[in-house]
């Protein structure tokens, strides 16, 4: 969709979204570190909602996250696909980055 949005391959190294890639220039073990520290939030967190609670943006997050380190552990960058622009381009991410996102703005 020209314009708008288009299908990319980026190797993304750095921060956990391609558009603040220039503000964390920390490594592969940094970040994957970061990820799972991060995780372990989410867990803890979905593990004092109380019994029958939802979990639904915790479980995106969480999902998301799981996505994006697979492919930092395997890879040592994340492959970020789906670009997003308005004149200029905004983003570029992938569909880990499209749950955390969801994830986040529902909890």
């Amino acid at each position: 969709m020209p314009g708008f949005f288009g299908l990319v391959h980026v190797r993304n190294t750095g921060s956990p979204s391609a558009s603040f890639r220039t503000s964390i220039t920390a490594g592969p073990p940094a970040l994957i570190f970061a990820t799972v520290l991060a995780m372990g939030a989410v867990l803890a967190y979905i593990a004092y909602l109380p019994a029958g609670g939802v979990a639904g943006g915790p479980g995106l997050i969480l999902g998301g996250a799981i996505g994006n380190l697979i492919d930092r552990a395997r890879l040592g960058y994340v492959v970020d696909f789906l670009d997003l622009y308005w004149r200029n381009p905004l983003a570029t991410f992938n569909v880990a980055d499209v749950g955390i996102t969801v994830g986040a703005s529902s909890s």
